[in-house]
């Protein structure tokens, strides 16, 4: 049994305990996913602000930003952080997508008057 296997089955019991259901992961789900969450966005052109809550390597602030969306992803974990910012720029989106170290149990730097 692998470590992915043990991770997996911790976050299939935090899941529990807390009520909650893991989601798949893979690019496999993300294109399906993705059908769903681009109905709910505005159109890019408005330059409505996304937030990322828990943005972890950049997955979706990349996928955002590639459909011209201005995405400011937050993590906690440096070494996630790193990564987005990795791909985010090897993606040629720093003028989209920014990454930020932050905790969500307090956005109050993201507050607005919406």
């Amino acid at each position: 049994m692998g470590h992915g296997d043990a991770r997996r089955r911790a976050s299939v019991r935090y899941a529990q305990r807390v009520g909650a259901i893991p989601l798949p992961r893979g690019a496999e789900t993300r294109a399906p996913l993705w059908r769903l969450i681009e109905h709910l966005l505005p159109p890019p052109d408005r330059g409505t602000p996304i937030l990322d809550l828990g943005g972890g390597t950049g997955v979706w602030a990349i996928r955002l930003a590639e459909a011209g969306h201005r995405v400011t992803m937050v993590d906690i974990a440096p070494g996630y952080l790193a990564r987005a910012r990795e791909k985010i720029a090897a993606a040629g989106l720093t003028e989209l997508a920014a990454v930020e170290a932050g905790d969500i149990c307090d956005l109050s730097r993201y507050a607005t008057d919406a």
